[in-house]
């Protein structure tokens, strides 16, 4: 993706959010994006979301892990990888 695409990537993804809560794979994907694009504050604050609706989603769990590594906290990566693994 170039960085113009991400953006409207993300805007939609945005939208499709505030029309449907619920669609987890949205929360998921724009996470991606944002955790891309160096945004990992927003990127965790969305996977805390996603845990909120799917408790056992094992991507929301793997990703917090990948974002807090780039933040350089590794303890709270390997607690959320710890939780990935378990619950696959």
């Amino acid at each position: 993706f170039a960085h113009g695409s991400e953006k409207k990537a993300a805007g939609m993804l945005r939208d499709v959010i505030e029309l449907d809560p619920q669609f987890t794979d949205a929360y998921e994907s724009l996470g991606v994006i944002l955790s891309r694009q160096e945004e990992y504050d927003e990127a965790i604050a969305l996977m805390h979301r996603l845990q909120a609706l799917d408790p056992d989603s094992i991507m929301a769990h793997t990703n917090l892990s990948v974002y807090y590594m780039q933040l350089g906290d590794k303890d709270k990566a390997e607690e959320e990888k710890a939780i990935s693994m378990s619950l696959r």
